[in-house]
């Protein structure tokens, strides 16, 4: 069975905000964790050197750096999903499924493979332990403007009763 789908701009703003959210908080940490670590070093050097207590003091603060970085994070994540825009087909059967674009791009999996299905209001992310690893899935729309409603959830049902695992919520 195939389904056809899009994924629209408007859908890459929805994933945007939630990975973004998520991004700036991994950056936040690690950011913190290089202070930490350049604070430890400061106090040794100072205990060490004195003199040196006016040199090693932090000049400007780090916040118009954080929000210059965040935009950067905001760029770069809105330039990887929208390069993920478009109109998709997944096709499904017995032994698995696969979901291709109308630019020629496409991705398997075999039933055995799928190891995730993530249930979000706009789509199912479908993943393998491969592509869990790496933070990635496979995302099929939950609704589609390119097939009757009615059709498109029916097919979309099937899809879910062979999937081997069942939809979470994330």
């Amino acid at each position: 069975m195939e389904l056809h789908f899009s994924v629209t701009p408007a859908h890459t703003e929805t994933r945007l905000a939630a990975k973004l959210a998520l991004e700036t908080r991994k950056h936040d940490a690690l950011i913190a964790r290089v202070e930490t670590w350049q604070n430890r070093q400061r106090a040794w050097l100072r205990r060490l050197f004195p003199f040196l207590a006016r040199l090693l003091a932090p000049r400007e603060p780090r916040k118009p750096l954080q929000r210059l970085n965040h935009r950067l994070i905001a760029f770069q994540l809105r330039q990887a999903l929208k390069a993920s825009e478009g109109d998709y087909c997944l096709a499904f059967d017995d032994q698995g499924l696969s979901l291709s674009r109308a630019k020629g791009a496409k991705a398997k999996l075999a039933w055995g493979q799928v190891t995730h299905l993530r249930e979000t209001p706009d789509f199912y992310a479908v993943s393998c332990a491969r592509l869990e690893r790496k933070g990635k899935a496979l995302y099929i729309a939950r609704h589609s403007e390119l097939m009757p409603q009615a059709l498109y959830q029916q097919g979309l049902q099937a899809f879910l009763s062979q999937c081997p695992v069942p939809p979470t919520s994330r």
